[in-house]
């Protein structure tokens, strides 16, 4: 497939950032329109899955093409291989340690914010911290004299929800309390005893910080446009974890059982031609298929051993795996499996149980047997980066059945 005049690569990261809440994926009471946008004129994937909720882990499998379950490293690094078609290489982070990831994977140029960004409240989304590090971002990818590989990282969902109160105060009913005022998200396990209305006004604050990402996006995407850079630069927008909100007894990234709400992340991709627009691309992608993906729009062949692009409309993988730690998560087709640290299973109808609502392990005790097979497989094949040897799926995996 010919991708246009694609001269140009940004990847964004949205770190934490659930796909349940943007529009593309189904949400109608969050408004990001630009993230409709982008899907519009390009290419949404139906299912993208970190594959952990550990960030280093998730950049491993970015900008390495193996599966974080993988051994070795066989492959060279996604900044390696663009540098060698003459492009600049660049990652741009508000995060210090993703900067220092960057540099050990060959980044030409890493760059962080000269001063330390504004984490207080302010009176308007421009002076976010989010937006002003997109501006920041904008104004240097459209400097660039040559053609470029860049990599945009923003944490602001992770570190402060630095949106204005009044995107919050716009999803209160009014039976509703206001909602709180915090700028520091809450991490944790939740109490059982927690109140309801706590967990809703934490819900509206989220939904605030979606909607600032979409600011953001479109800030960004103006800037391609008003520069002329759209016309031969391809744009990925994702995330590398999900954001549980409270759903499952947890609330943050970096614990809990890996729920979809932690492991469905969006995944749209725009390239200057027509080829993608308005696509939905199906199959079970995750984090090191970015990889392939990538190099594949810049007409660059990728080893196809694991890494599969999602430019290419055959091949779409039928399984995905996350972990952390004791924490385990399989999908498949039909169904959402997940392990919790002592073991204990829980299973979920696919696709109608988008955001694993209704656990029916104890309907269907025949499915858990299956499931630890294919991830053990799943496993010793991720190890050394052969996913043309996984197992065929079961049927009772592939169709829920009577």
């Amino acid at each position: 497939m010919s991708f246009g005049a694609v001269e140009n690569l940004i990847v964004v990261a949205f770190d934490g950032l659930s796909a349940a809440f943007l529009e593309p994926y189904g949400n109608r009471w969050v408004p990001t329109p630009s993230w409709s946008e982008l899907a519009a004129s390009g290419m949404a994937a139906e299912w993208f899955m970190a594959e952990s909720n550990e960030l280093d882990a998730v950049y491993q499998s970015y900008w390495f093409g193996r599966h974080r379950l993988a051994k070795t490293r066989r492959t060279e690094s996604l900044a390696k291989r663009m540098a060698d078609s003459g492009r600049l290489t660049l990652c741009m982070t508000d995060t210090p340690k993703v900067a220092k990831w960057a540099e050990a994977a060959g980044f030409d140029e890493t760059e962080e914010p000269i001063s330390k960004l504004n984490r207080a409240s302010v009176n308007s989304w421009e002076e976010t911290a989010a937006a002003q590090w997109t501006m920041t971002g904008a104004a240097r990818l459209t400097s660039c004299e040559r053609p470029f590989f860049a990599w945009l990282h923003i944490d602001s969902m992770s570190n402060s929800w630095q949106a204005p109160y009044a995107w919050r105060e716009r999803f209160v009913d009014e039976e509703d309390p206001p909602p709180p005022d915090f700028l520091q998200p809450p991490i944790g396990p939740i109490a059982d005893s927690a109140d309801p209305d706590e967990l809703l006004g934490w819900t509206h604050a989220y939904a605030a910080e979606v909607m600032l990402t979409d600011a953001c996006l479109s800030l960004l995407l103006d800037g391609l446009s008003e520069s002329g850079l759209d016309s031969r630069t391809a744009v990925v927008v994702t995330s590398p974890r999900g954001f549980a909100i409270g759903d499952h007894g947890v609330i943050g990234m970096e614990s809990g059982i890996l729920h979809q709400e932690l492991t469905h992340v969006p995944f749209i991709l725009r390239s200057p031609g027509d080829e993608f627009r308005l696509m939905r691309r199906h199959g079970l992608f995750q984090s090191s298929d970015l990889y392939a993906t990538c190099l594949s729009l810049l007409g660059q062949s990728a080893d196809q051993s694991w890494s599969q692009s999602l430019a290419n409309e055959s091949n779409l993988p039928d399984r995905a795996v996350a972990t952390q730690g004791d924490y385990r998560a399989l999908r498949t087709p039909a169904w959402s499996c997940t392990w919790d640290q002592a073991g204990e299973f829980g299973l979920y109808v696919k696709p109608d149980d988008r955001w694993d609502v209704n656990e029916i392990a104890q309907r269907r005790p025949e499915i858990q047997p299956l499931a630890e097979d294919v991830y053990r497989d799943f496993l010793m094949q991720a190890e050394c980066g052969n996913r043309s040897d996984l197992i065929e799926l079961p049927p009772q995996l592939l169709d829920v059945g009577e």
